[in-house]
Parts: structure tokens; C-alpha cells; sequence
């Protein structure tokens, strides 16, 4: 059973002050699961250097084995009384390590997870409609879920990209809080094969296309889509950045 804090934030009793918060999420697919595919879930903890710790996920078809897809996440204890990060006193630290795999391989390279997103200049040639964040988008702690910005995101894609790819992969880092009643407005540009801008020169001729699909919605030859995403929550005194995020679509 999970306590709650007088500050409001769902925590084990154990921990007093401190709490975890996602940092960084990063989803790879490579394989849908079909109707009637029985899909396993394997999850566990683990510790990476002082501060920060992750969780990895392995999808698997049950019967044949099949991987269908990977997922790791970073996490970091912050104490909630000061707003800053904190370490994790080994008493607990141990504890959550007890729920580790005896060969806890990261289901991704580390270089891969490590990778630092591009900056964007915004606004983003594609922009969804402004979002307000609701009390169903919060999740326990009173903060906005997770799942609810990586919907947001995707909602900056175009519609051609929508009806012509899968998405196969998102990377976020999570930059900001937001809470419910928040305006939230979401970009997208279009990234080159290697995963950064594209030159200006041919992000100019880009215009209302993609990298992978043509401005009249029909595939070009290239079998990716990528794109950098920014959500930012803005008011009368300006905006600030959320959620920046890259995700890489496989034409279907």
C-alpha cells in the first residue's frame, strides 16, 4: 500500500521526504501484438551511479517468445520538503534492489539511452490545437500523467504521417511539472535520418511535408518519419518548457 505525504505526494512512509520522479522515458517497438497474441510483461529495478536509478521493460509474445518491444526509464529521488535531488540512503536503496533481476541487463545501449535532444526553435511547423490540462490527465500526485504528454505529442504529428506509419519509437525527457487547469501547446518539426534538424535550406523546401512522407499524404521512398516534439505550459507571463521529445515513426 502507498502512504501520502502532507505534501501531497503518494510515497512508502519509509522514504519520509524523498520521492522518485521520472526524468527520462524511452519506448522502442519492434513488433505490434496482434489479436489473440497472449503478451508478457517483465519489469525490474535497478541502480545507475548515485542518483539515479532505472526500470526496464521487456514485452514478450507469450507462446512463441517473441520480443514485441523494450522500454527503460531514469528516475531520481528528490527530497520534496526543498525541491532539489537527494540520495537515496542505502537502507532503502537496498531494499528496492532486493526486486532487481540477478542479470540486469539494459534492454537498450546505454549510448542510446544517453542521447541528448536537439533544441527547437519554436514555434514548430506543426502544432496541435492548444491543450488545457484536466483532473484526468493527473495522476496520484496531483501531477500531469505521463501517458498524457506522450498523447499530447502525438497529436503535433501530421495526419498523412498518422495514416501511413507506426510510431516504433519515442524518447522524452521530462523537464517541467504541470498540473490540471494548465495550458499546454505542443510542436513538432521534422528531423533528418540521423535524428537532428534538418539543414535550413532544406527545412525551408520542407514546408507542410515530412522527412518520410510527402506533402500530398502519400509515402515518400524513405521507411522513417522522425520528429523533435516541445510541450510547454504557457500563461500571461510567458511559457515554459515541459516535455521535449523525439519519436520515430516506420512506414507501415
Amino acid at each position: 500500500m502507498w502512504g501520502r505525504t502532507d505534501e501531497g505526494f503518494a510515497n512508502l512512509p519509509e522514504m519520509k521526504d524523498l520521492l522518485f520522479v521520472m526524468t527520462r522515458l524511452q519506448i522502442r517497438i519492434f513488433e505490434y501484438p496482434k489479436w489473440g497474441d497472449v503478451v508478457c510483461a517483465e519489469t525490474y529495478f535497478t541502480d545507475e551511479g548515485r542518483l539515479a536509478f532505472r526500470r526496464e521493460w521487456r514485452l514478450t509474445e507469450a507462446r512463441s517468445g517473441r520480443l514485441l518491444g523494450v522500454a527503460t526509464s531514469t528516475w531520481v529521488t528528490i527530497n520534496a520538503a526543498a525541491r532539489r535531488l537527494a540520495k537515496l540512503p542505502d537502507d532503502q536503496r537496498n531494499r528496492f534492489l532486493r526486486f532487481a533481476a540477478p542479470n540486469t541487463a539494459a534492454v537498450l545501449p546505454v549510448e542510446e539511452t544517453k542521447r541528448k535532444l536537439p533544441d527547437m526553435d519554436l514555434p514548430g511547423k506543426h502544432q496541435a490545437p492548444t491543450q488545457v490540462a484536466r483532473r484526468s490527465d493527473m495522476d496520484m500526485n496531483g501531477h500531469i500523467n505521463n501517458a498524457s504528454y506522450l498523447a499530447w505529442a502525438l497529436e503535433s504529428v501530421p495526419a498523412d504521417v498518422h495514416e501511413h506509419y507506426r510510431l516504433r519509437e519515442i524518447e522524452i525527457d521530462f523537464k517541467a511539472e504541470c498540473h490540471a487547469g494548465n495550458t499546454v501547446e505542443a510542436h513538432a518539426n521534422p528531423l533528418a535520418e540521423d535524428g537532428q534538424p534538418l539543414p535550413p535550406a532544406e527545412a525551408a523546401a520542407n514546408g507542410a511535408a515530412t522527412n518520410g512522407a510527402a506533402a500530398n499524404g502519400s509515402p515518400s521512398p524513405s521507411p522513417d518519419a522522425l520528429f523533435l516534439h516541445v510541450l510547454q505550459k504557457c500563461d500571461d507571463s510567458g511559457c515554459a518548457e515541459l516535455v521535449r521529445a523525439r519519436t520515430t515513426w516506420r512506414r507501415a
